[in-house]
């Protein structure tokens, strides 16, 4: 595409390259408030979440550069291994734009 903008599939998974050669924004900020993405969200069910990414159009690989994990651990967690820790959580959910609250990651208090 040569108009700078990410181009999306039906799914609505970016098809651009960041400024550092990373892929884009993986979807929009407002799919993760899709209901076919909230229980997994709010449930911490990464599987589930990249189960749905993966039906929107988005690669394991994709997922495994955005999040710092191998493509085998994403193949690892899409086929049950359960996340469970929280610095996975939030690479997860920094990694692919996911905002923290979705995820029962961020605390909202005095600092």
């Amino acid at each position: 595409m040569g108009d700078g903008r990410a181009g999306e599939t039906a799914g609505g998974a970016a098809e651009s390259e960041g400024s550092e050669g990373l892929p884009g924004p993986v979807v929009a900020p407002e799919w993760y408030a899709r209901p076919e993405l909230t229980s997994a969200l709010t449930g911490q069910d990464v599987g589930a979440l990249f189960r749905v990414l993966g039906r929107w159009g988005v690669s394991q690989r994709r997922i495994a550069q955005r999040t710092g994990q191998s493509q085998s651990t994403i193949s690892e967690i899409l086929h049950g291994r359960r996340v469970i820790s929280y610095g996975v959580l939030v690479a997860v959910s920094q990694g692919l734009g996911v905002p923290a609250e979705r995820m029962g990651l961020s605390w909202w208090g005095p600092d």
